[in-house]
């Protein structure tokens, strides 16, 4: 039976049993060329997303990940969590970094267009980087170099900056 999860104006989520089935308002009709390749051999040599079954123009089926945004998962009796913000900043690091190796060995640059906090699940064991249709190829207008947002960054940063003026402002007191 399915689940609508979400419905926006880009696209409609819903949940059939342990797979994702995102229809997209709009089809994406140069997305798809090369990138379910990429994807796969990413998924293979890094893990941290889930596993995508089939992905078209108009659709795109993955596996469900049962958990807790990261947004969320901050938060722990009504308190920013000093351990959780530092794992999340850590994996974040990772995946950019993961992202900056395989686009090494591509022609082009292989990243997360929305990375935040917000696309983060952590399921008991890990965080895992959802929406995968946002994952892109891009010309990198820089050979050699890494071109990616790293809107990532700032929001996990911002978590930190917030737990460490949290405690500063307990201890001075």
């Amino acid at each position: 039976m399915k689940q609508i999860i979400k419905k926006s104006h880009h696209a409609t989520i819903e949940r059939d049993g342990d797979k994702i089935i995102k229809t997209f308002t709009v089809p994406k009709k140069k997305w798809l060329r090369d990138w379910w390749y990429h994807y796969d051999a990413y998924y293979n040599m890094y893990g941290g997303v889930p596993r995508v079954y089939d992905a078209s123009c108009s659709r795109i089926v993955m596996d469900y990940v049962e958990g807790t945004s990261v947004e969320h998962h901050f938060w722990r009796d009504g308190n920013l969590s000093h351990g959780v913000a530092y794992k999340a900043f850590a994996t974040i690091l990772q995946n950019l970094s993961n992202m900056a190796e395989y686009s090494s060995m591509i022609d082009t640059v292989w990243f997360h267009n929305d990375a935040g906090v917000h696309n983060y699940i952590f399921n008991g064991d890990e965080y895992i980087l959802v929406d995968p249709d946002s994952f892109i190829l891009s010309k990198n207008p820089y050979p050699g170099a890494f071109v990616s947002p790293l809107h990532p960054l700032h929001s996990i940063l911002t978590h930190i900056y917030s737990i460490h003026e949290r405690d500063y402002n307990e201890h001075v007191k």
